[in-house]
């Protein structure tokens, strides 16, 4: 269940490049395992849709990431490597995706690992209005608190 989650969370932090149906909206270059460029360009050419998870790791890291969510997410590779061995932690990942989607292997043991990995990527993009939407929450929580409304959203407080 975690790698839709995380296909998801890079597309929309990607969402500069692609869509959320992996449609290309702005040009933008991937090196492939053989160490050759793939070139992604939108309006109906060959590479007008992305649906690789390697490339949206890659182009996520090369071009859409701040130097310290680059840091981070280096953190990430070093485990992965240390887990899986000395392919690229990109390539690694893209792996495990594909053999836990058709089902020939199953992975429960990185599920976090990817599951903090989405999460540290989804946390950079509240950075910037992180503190306007603290202030909308908390000023939501004492709104419901006081009314007699409660959505049926809402686990906090325990009904």
């Amino acid at each position: 269940m975690v790698f839709p989650l995380f296909e998801a969370v890079l597309k929309r932090a990607c969402a500069n490049f692609v869509t959320f149906n992996g449609q290309v909206i702005t040009d933008f270059t991937i090196q492939t395992k053989l160490g050759k460029s793939k070139k992604y360009t939108p309006n109906g050419s060959r590479n007008a849709q992305c649906s690789s998870l390697r490339d949206l790791l890659f182009l996520h890291y090369t071009l859409v990431a701040s130097p310290t969510l680059k840091s981070l997410i280096d953190r990430f590779r070093d485990h992965i490597i240390f887990l899986a061995g000395p392919d690229d932690p990109f390539d690694i990942i893209y792996d495990w995706r594909n053999q836990s989607l058709h089902g020939s292997t199953n992975f429960s043991t990185i599920g976090g690992t990817i599951l903090n990995f989405t999460l540290l990527i989804s946390l950079f993009e509240l950075e910037d209005n992180f503190e306007q939407r603290r202030l909308l929450s908390l000023e939501h929580c004492r709104w419901e608190q006081t009314s007699q409304y409660k959505s049926p959203w809402s686990f906090y407080p325990p009904y």
